[in-house]
């Protein structure tokens, strides 16, 4: 979408999108990129858990001369877990599933790489001046949109 009237329709398809599937950021980019002319910004917004490798995609739209931007979203949830009991881990894109046994030490593990996966997201995109925004999955759009807006050192703006 390349004008401003058109935020509605992006809004719209935004909302629409269904969670289903692996994530293959370079397969869903590469037949987006090769319909573009001229050069433009573009935004990921992902949680980037693309087996894969998570930033290929965004290197493949920085190698087209776009650019770009990653809003990276995450659920804290997600690095939860309860201390003391055996669970089932469901990979949500995969299915594959992992029984663990979680201790104290396994919860600061998970909580540990869950932090220093985002960190590491963030250094690599900065470092290659791609826009950074990382979004807690818990706000409202709007309040995400409004942070695109808003001018801030190493992110959109």
């Amino acid at each position: 979408y390349r004008s401003r009237a058109r935020t509605p329709l992006l809004l719209d398809e935004i909302r629409d999108v269904e969670e289903e599937g692996t994530t293959d950021h370079v397969r869903a980019l590469g037949r987006i990129v090769s319909a573009l002319r001229g050069r433009g910004l573009a935004i990921l917004i992902s949680d980037f858990f693309d087996p894969g490798g998570a930033i290929r995609g965004l290197g493949l739209l920085r190698s087209r001369g776009l650019e770009v931007g990653a809003v990276h979203v995450t659920d804290a949830r997600d690095a939860e877990l309860p201390t003391g009991t055996a669970v089932v881990a469901v990979d949500r894109e995969t299915g594959e599933r992992l029984a663990l046994d979680v201790t104290p030490a396994l919860q600061e593990r998970v909580r540990r790489t869950w932090l220093a996966r985002a960190q590491a997201l963030e250094r690599w995109c900065l470092s290659r001046e791609i826009r950074y925004l990382h979004v807690d999955a818990q706000r409202g759009l709007w309040d995400a949109l409004r942070d695109l807006l808003r001018p801030r050192e190493g992110a959109f703006g």
